[in-house]
């Protein structure tokens, strides 16, 4: 396990580097609406020709010892409940998970549609990298355009 504190601040930090004409993100604090994921944007190709909008709740975890140990992520029913009822309906809704700190830290881009499997633990870190996108070695723009084309079908 990690020494350094896995916070999500930082990860929003880490997105949030992104810039350019071709993004628009804001980080948001909702304190009435507990489900209200913590990002929220537009993302757009060159010329505008592909554009979408998303929503983003950060989350970030410990490593835990063992390998085949479920990962505990802080995440309220709330919340899970929004990202699958936007999903249900064709919104763009992600948990982007960070497991780790440091250099070893995992980046993973969950569908709204799974974050239930974060509430009741189902996954371990090598389910995820099944499940979905690992994005350990990539970007923030990496990240946004994997949202921009997910979004519009691409």
């Amino acid at each position: 396990m990690s020494n350094q504190k896995v916070l999500e601040k930082n990860l929003w930090k880490w997105l949030s580097a992104c810039k350019g004409p071709w993004v628009h993100i804001n980080r948001i604090e909702n304190v009435l609406d507990k489900g209200t994921p913590d990002v929220e944007g537009w993302v757009s190709s060159v010329g505008n020709a592909l554009r979408t909008g998303f929503q983003i709740e950060l989350k970030t975890c410990e490593r835990p010892v063992r390998r085949n140990t479920k990962l505990t992520v802080k995440i309220e029913l709330e919340q899970v409940e929004f990202l699958e009822d936007r999903s249900a309906v064709g919104g763009v809704c992600y948990v982007l998970l960070q497991v780790g700190s440091g250099a070893d830290a995992g980046r993973y881009l969950i569908p709204g549609a799974y974050a239930r499997g974060l509430l009741n633990r189902r996954y371990t870190e090598a389910d995820l990298r099944k499940l979905v996108n690992h994005l350990s070695s990539i970007t923030p723009q990496g990240v946004l355009e994997h949202i921009l084309n997910d979004g519009c079908g691409t």
